[in-house]
């Protein structure tokens, strides 16, 4: 198996925006507040926040915790290397304004009223 270098994941985990990663997966969200919630992908509940300082997503209802990696594990049900490989050409998208632009139009049709 080919090996993460931590160097790789503590750039995935941190320096690709959380907001984006759920926009790419299409997880319904809104804005409440200001705070962006999304559907937490282990108990659908809408009890969550994004923690844009730490990158993390948190579901209060089931007391999860989701760094970008755990994000796309779980809602893809994807295993980790599977799961990287996918961040990596998420993390390749948004490094771009064509990609962040086409991001955006993708969340705006998940947007929940």
């Amino acid at each position: 198996t080919r090996r993460v270098l931590p160097p790789t994941l503590t750039i995935l985990r941190n320096e690709v925006d959380i907001a984006f990663v759920i926009f790419a997966l299409r997880i319904p969200w809104r804005r409440d507040d200001q705070k962006l919630r999304f559907i937490c992908p282990s108990c659908k509940g809408l009890d969550t926040s994004v923690n844009k300082k730490a990158n993390l997503g948190r579901c209060f209802t089931c007391s999860l915790n989701y760094n970008t990696i755990d994000l796309v594990m779980t809602f893809r049900g994807d295993k980790f290397r599977t799961a990287v490989d996918w961040l990596s050409s998420v993390k390749k998208l948004v490094d771009t304004d064509d990609g962040k632009l086409i991001l955006s139009r993708q969340a705006r049709a998940t947007m929940l009223d």
